[in-house]
């Protein structure tokens, strides 16, 4: 899945990928808690796991932090 994503950051030119494995136990579709894994272009930045609100806001937090370190 790392691999995979890597290579999507790349070909989209992104500057941040979150990647949730949906196969996770207790995480993802059908389920009220999710577990992500957000990568940059040098690899894995952080790991965020909570209720989908937690992770999604977490996910604005870093993707603003990371504007903000270079705008």
């Amino acid at each position: 899945i790392i691999d995979n994503a890597l290579k999507k950051l790349a070909k989209k030119g992104a500057d941040l990928i979150a990647v949730n494995d949906v196969n996770a136990p207790g995480c993802g579709f059908g389920s009220d808690t999710n577990e992500v894994t957000v990568l940059d272009a040098k690899g894995i930045l952080s790991r965020i796991s909570g209720s989908k609100e937690e992770v999604a806001e977490l996910l604005w937090d870093l993707a603003l932090e990371r504007r903000a370190l270079f705008p």
